[in-house]
């Protein structure tokens, strides 16, 4: 199971990190 988790955290990092930039991205317009 700890072997599963480490070998997907990246993947889920590069996900999340991804998602956040691109919510950023899009809502930069109406914010500013």
């Amino acid at each position: 199971m700890n072997a599963l988790l480490s070998s997907y955290l990246p993947i889920v990092l590069f996900i999340g990190v991804a998602l956040v930039v691109g919510l950023a991205l899009l809502a930069a317009p109406f914010l500013v």
